[in-house]
């Protein structure tokens, strides 16, 4: 190969990182619209991705010995890339529409997963692909410091010498390809986060990709001299002209307005832009203003009129002398109009996204902005949660109004921590209330356990509760017990004394929202002592009953039995099963000559499955804590990816020790006390009243959390690749074959993690079993090193 041509796939392997973390993270951002912002679905795409990337992998090792055309081979793969990304993007944004979804319909479980590997499975396949083909392409070893640079140049092969010359050689070409690669995909989280998706549109940033890759596709063949050349040449010319046409035409906009069309049926989009937090879309429906909040209904103006009528005026009633009020969410809906009404002092709107409120000043007509502009109104563009730690003002009455919690960002609001939070910020007699999804007349297990949950969290710190039963159930807690009550006429008094004009909220309509059976029957339903789990930070339960509950609607029968089957003690039981089928067939390998190398790629997938469960964890602890990772989703994947370049560069060019195993097993227990201190650093920063702390966690910790699991993690990867090239020195067949089980054990753990780890026994025994979990290997791996030295 001339040295033209091997600097063009270094960039190459380099391209195929950046473009698959660029990629991802306009995939993911996508589906959180599609998929109404539910972090599970993160769960399900970054599954989907890797299973299907390790498929792709796994494929070329098992065809490595067809070693022809391999330049020509890449380029195609580029190029195949190129067109599945926009066409990718596109079935996205169309699948709920081709599912026969409406919009603002929340879609099941089933389709979420088999929409994630369907759509992703033909782009992801080639990644995995262009990995192992790489390791076999790469012309030499890591960065040249293991093959001096006067034997490449005159064309000398860099794999010769002794034996451990040429593992190191082989191992060093792998882990060069892993460090490229992650270097592209560093590069891509910290260019697409801060730049790309700021100023353009996804399908513009996809297009840019495409154009990329097909340039360098055409490069490749320029200097390999293989056979086609002509064609593919022309081939390529062509392609990259039809898209920079496209990319500089009016093309992509007409696409996009075309796509928009078929995505929002029955709705015009009159402005649809991204924040930090989300994406939120205004569109016009006959005389409605409808706004979407990643894809999920937020208002429709006017008629959200009974559902503000209802969320204040049962709070406000319930309080002799209401002055002062915190509302958290929902002031565009018409909430601080009805708020309005009552005499009040002082009112504080908590809107974290600032973008709501531009958009809203923007589309609603004048006379539904006025308590927007009212001077008793003082707008604050903070988050809820860290405004309740800090604040030192008192409140008569506080209303959340963030709906149920159909993610990990919305449960944060109904959890013990926040209410013992929210208790502190009361007055005497004061209020505290919130609406979430109910039935009006039967309740099933499944939402019996979800509003159970919320309602033994919210009991921490009130024992007085009452709960008006409707579709919607209206939870009133205070810290007095002599004004709250059920009386519908004493309601009627107190809404008259207070010459409160209400249009749904009035005799006919109290009589029978708030008829003693009913009444009655809620009450006797959550009061029962064997039920749900309270709902806490770090194990966010009412997150899994309102999940589980949700699929009753649905024909996801699969899922609903996994759901309902799902608790602490069936994932320990399974977790202790699984540790002991593997520690059995260890224990009959044991004396194999080949146990070493298996329980080697046995550790890679360990460590594949703790470096996943170790992102999803930061991902949603970071969602749980700060609430905006709509935005943080690159910088945290890429950190992780920075770290993978510093790990596996470290082990490839400085010796821990003399033998690689023992490098292998040090790197394994380091995972392991990893994984056991999250939680308190975790703690730490949830459980903080300091800004400067919250500030440290926010853009320091959490940048420097994934750096540090990817450094061990790619460590570990060169360790291992170390360890098995010293029996098959194929560093295509071996990197192919560590690069899929570390992908298989990622995918696992991407896909359990989110829907069962998490949500049922919480973060700190998650984070406890991924500690066991590595702990079992690397006692495997000490097995394997006793029996080596005997």
């Amino acid at each position: 190969m001339n040295k033209h041509l091997n600097r063009i796939i270094g960039f190459s392997i380099i391209l195929s990182g950046f473009s698959a973390l660029s990629a991802q993270i306009v995939f993911i951002r996508e589906f959180l619209v599609v998929f109404y912002g539910n972090e599970l679905s993160i769960g399900f795409i970054l599954a989907s991705w890797l299973i299907s990337v390790a498929i792709g992998s796994f494929i070329f090792h098992i065809f490595s010995k067809k070693k022809t055309q391999q330049a020509t081979l890449f380029s195609f793969c580029l190029v195949v890339v190129s067109l599945l990304l926009p066409v990718c993007l596109v079935l996205i944004r169309l699948s709920k529409t081709i599912m026969n979804f409406k919009v603002g319909e929340i879609v099941p479980l089933f389709p979420i997963a088999a929409a994630s590997f369907i759509l992703l499975f033909p782009v992801c396949v080639f990644f995995g692909y262009m990995f192992s083909l790489a390791c076999s392409l790469y012309p030499f070893p890591i960065f040249s410091f293991i093959t001096p640079a006067h034997k490449r140049l005159s064309g000398a092969s860099p794999i010769q010498g002794s034996s451990n010359t040429k593992i190191k050689a082989l191992s060093g070409k792998i882990s060069g390809v892993y460090i490229l690669e992650a270097v592209g995909s560093g590069i891509a989280g910290i260019l697409v986060s801060f730049f790309l998706v700021r100023l353009f549109d996804s399908f513009e940033i996809i297009v840019f990709l495409s154009i990329v890759n097909l340039i360098f596709a055409f490069l490749l063949v320029f200097f390999s001299q293989e056979h086609l050349r002509k064609f593919c040449l022309a081939l390529y010319g062509t392609l990259i002209l039809a898209f920079s046409l496209l990319l500089m035409s009016s093309g992509v906009e007409k696409i996009n307005s075309y796509i928009s069309g078929i995505q929002w049926k029955g709705y015009k989009v009159i402005d649809s832009r991204n924040s930090i937090y989300a994406n939120i879309t205004v569109a016009k429906r006959g005389n409605q203003i409808v706004f979407f909040e990643n894809g999920l209904l937020l208002a429709a103006i006017p008629d959200n009129k009974m559902i503000a009528e209802e969320s204040v005026h049962f709070a406000l009633l319930m309080h002799p002398n209401p002055k002062t009020v915190l509302l958290i969410g929902g002031g565009t809906t018409g909430l601080l109009d009805e708020i309005l009404k009552y005499p009040v002092r002082q009112v504080d709107y908590l809107e974290v996204d600032p973008l709501i409120i531009r958009l809203s000043k923007k589309h609603l007509p004048q006379d539904l902005q006025k308590g927007l502009n009212d001077k008793r109104v003082s707008i604050k563009n903070i988050d809820a949660r860290f405004f309740v730690k800090s604040e030192t003002t008192k409140y008569d009455c506080i209303l959340i109004h963030a709906g149920s919690p159909l993610s990990a960002h919305i449960n944060r609001y109904y959890t013990v921590e926040f209410f013992e939070q929210l208790r502190n910020m009361l007055n005497d007699n004061a209020i505290v209330a919130f609406s979430l999804n109910s039935s009006e007349n039967y309740i099933n297990r499944e939402l019996k356990y979800f509003l159970q949950s919320i309602y033994f969290s919210l009991k921490h710190s009130f024992d007085d509760i009452k709960i008006i039963p409707g579709d919607t159930a209206y939870f009133i807690a205070s810290t007095g017990k002599s004004y709250l009550t059920y009386d519908y006429k004493e309601i009627l008094i107190r809404l008259n004394e207070r010459n409160i004009d209400a249009k749904y909220v009035r005799e006919y309509y109290l009589f029978s929202k708030l008829s003693p059976q009913r009444v009655s029957y809620v009450e006797n339903v959550l009061k029962e002592k064997i039920g749900a789990l309270p709902n806490y930070d770090l194990k966010p339960a009412g997150y899994f009953y309102n999940l589980t509950f949700l699929t009753t609607y649905f024909k996801d029968s699969v899922f609903t039995w996994l759901l309902r089957s799902a608790n602490a003690l069936n994932i320990w039981i399974i977790f202790a099963g699984l540790m002991f089928i593997a520690g059995f067939i260890g224990f009959l390998r044991l004396k194999s000559i080949d146990f070493r190398d298996e329980i080697s790629f046995f550790s890679m997938a360990i460590t594949g499955f703790s470096a996943m469960a170790i992102q999803v964890i930061i991902l949603l602890t970071f969602q749980i804590i700060y609430g905006y990772l709509f935005y943080k989703l690159g910088f945290i994947l890429s950190a992780f990816m920075v770290g993978l370049v510093l790990g596996s560069y470290c082990a490839v060019r400085f010796s821990i020790f003399k033998e690689e195993f023992k490098a292998l097993k040090l790197m394994q227990f380091l995972i392991f006390a990893y994984a056991l201190a999250l939680p308190f650093i975790f703690s730490l920063l949830i459980n903080t009243k300091s800004s400067a702390v919250n500030n440290f966690g926010e853009n320091v910790i959490f940048i420097l959390l994934p750096v540090v699991c990817g450094i061990l993690c790619g460590a570990q990867f060169s360790y291992v690749n170390k360890v098995c090239l010293k029996k098959e020195g194929d560093s295509a067949r071996i990197g192919g074959l560590t690069y899929a089980l570390d992908l298989f054990g990622s995918c696992i753990a991407a896909f359990v993690t989110a829907i069962f780890l998490i949500p049922v026994i919480g973060i700190l025994q998650t984070c406890l079993l991924v500690a066991g979990m590595n702990l079992f290997a690397w006692i495997f791996l000490s097995a394997a090193s006793l029996r080596q030295g005997k």
